[in-house]
């Protein structure tokens, strides 16, 4: 078997379509759209909007490009599809975010888009029981801002509403500095970021 078969081996894919296992009568869980194990003995989970840089880290860690994202070594990531967990998150129905056992008591952190729907995911996360201790990963965010702004990247269109209120919650986990480019992106420039941007090497 080659490596490139055992790594594919240590991915968790999750199908969307069939991810509505009912745990009790009144809750269903929502699992993700993939997981990916990486240093079992850390104790910090990253959770992101979409799977494309949760891909490129995954394949970093395992190429031993990428050990440590600033200073942190990841326990495990698990990729949300955003717009359809936003969406669920909203209904009345009362939803359970799936987080693997080897996580549960695991650190969170939250990584996505720089986008009104990216931010409304983070608000909403916060409201979950499973999730009600999540912090953005400003690390990240300041490096997709920082790239965004430095290769003048516009970024594209808003594709939807900023809450408000969601938008507040977000930016006090962030300095002055970068409250004032959040904004001025989001709602000066009207634009949004996406991950999709970023590399392995902006991450070191």
């Amino acid at each position: 078997m080659t490596n490139k078969q055992n790594e594919n081996k240590k991915i968790i894919k999750v199908d969307f379509q069939k991810k509505n296992n009912k745990e009790s009568k009144h809750v269903v869980m929502l699992l993700p759209e993939a997981a990916f194990p990486f240093n079992l003995n850390a104790d910090t989970m990253l959770i992101l909007g979409d799977i494309s840089l949760a891909k490129k880290i995954w394949k970093g860690y395992y190429e031993h490009k990428l050990d440590l994202i600033d200073g942190v070594s990841l326990q495990c990531l698990v990729g949300l599809d955003v717009q359809e967990t936003v969406s669920k998150l909203q209904e009345p129905v009362k939803y359970k975010i799936f987080i693997p056992n080897m996580a549960k008591g695991s650190k969170q952190l939250y990584f996505s888009d720089l986008s009104p729907e990216g931010i409304k995911l983070f608000n909403l996360l916060k409201r979950q029981t499973e999730t009600k201790n999540i912090k953005p990963w400003t690390f990240i965010y300041k490096k997709l801002i920082d790239k965004a702004i430095n290769e003048k990247r516009s970024g594209q269109k808003l594709k939807g509403k900023i809450d408000p209120s969601a938008l507040d919650e977000f930016l006090q986990y962030f300095d002055q500095e970068y409250q004032t480019k959040i904004k001025d992106i989001l709602l000066n420039s009207e634009a949004e970021i996406s991950q999709k941007i970023l590399e392995i090497d902006d991450l070191k």
